[in-house]
């Protein structure tokens, strides 16, 4: 788990495993709670452990002075994933994504039932996303109509079905319906990605 590490003023992350012989129970339980105090935007503050006025917190998101921190970086590993803590040129790199100008800049639906993402300033679908997260996003979505297109080139069976069937919505079975099948699994992946 990624535990974080208060220094003086600042404050970083470090990676910890159950196990380990620094493992601090007492430090595992205060992160494993978190932040969050009760309902609402109440949160105490990881440098002081003071609460932290939720209308502040608001105010702070609506003003753009809420960041986001990498917390841990997970790679794979021989025997599954291994997560590593983050070192400054971790986040110096991805602090440097520079995603599509129009990836995410559709505006969320003002309907405070279901979104309140608003309320802190958070008001686009990129907004829900590092700028790091979107460049994946938008690089993996680009890739599915790549596949798309290889896979209807390359796709020859039924040998009865040309290549130019009708779409998977017309209830094709032909290459082109084959290759939109993948695209529609491939979306759900990336979707799952996200």
């Amino acid at each position: 788990m990624s535990q974080p590490v208060v220094e003086g003023d600042s404050y970083r992350f470090t990676v910890k495993v159950k196990g380990n012989p620094d493992f601090d129970p007492a430090a595992y339980a205060r992160a494993k709670s978190g932040t969050k105090l009760a309902r609402g935007a109440n949160f105490a503050c990881l440098l002081s452990n003071t609460p932290i006025d939720g209308n502040y917190i608001k105010t702070e998101g609506k003003a753009g002075r809420m960041g986001a921190r990498l917390m841990a970086i997970v790679a794979e590993g021989a025997r599954g994933r291994v997560y590593l803590p983050p070192l400054p040129e971790h986040e110096a790199i991805a602090r440097q994504a520079e995603p599509a100008v129009e990836a995410g800049y559709w505006n969320l639906p003002d309907d405070p039932r279901n979104f309140w993402t608003l309320n802190y300033g958070l008001t686009r679908f990129g907004d829900l996303f590092t700028p790091r997260q979107l460049v994946a996003l938008t690089t993996f979505s680009d890739l599915v109509a790549e596949a798309i297109e290889r896979c209807r080139r390359r796709r020859r069976w039924p040998p009865a079905c040309p290549t130019t069937a009708c779409r998977l919505d017309q209830g094709g079975t032909g290459a082109l319906a084959y290759a939109q099948a993948v695209g529609v699994y491939l979306a759900f992946a990336i979707r799952q990605s996200g």
